[in-house]
């Protein structure tokens, strides 16, 4: 794989394959449906996000596995 490539966010689409409401998660931390879809398929998201997502999931999604260059 490319270094510029990004890996999937298996947690993240775990979580969202299993969660019930995922459209009343993402009002919760300010996103939508599509941009959390995106983030697990390797889309971009800023810490800021990602630690609002680490909370919502209960820490089933890792600061670090969505931003490993800064949670590292």
């Amino acid at each position: 794989m490319a270094k510029h490539e990004k890996k999937h966010v298996k947690s993240l689409l775990a979580y969202l394959k299993q969660s019930q409401d995922v459209e009343s998660l993402a009002q919760r931390i300010g996103t939508t449906q599509k941009n959390l879809l995106q983030i697990g398929y390797g889309g971009s998201v800023s810490a800021r996000l990602a630690i609002k997502i680490c909370e919502a999931t209960n820490h089933v999604v890792s600061k670090k596995e969505l931003r490993p260059d800064i949670f590292a």
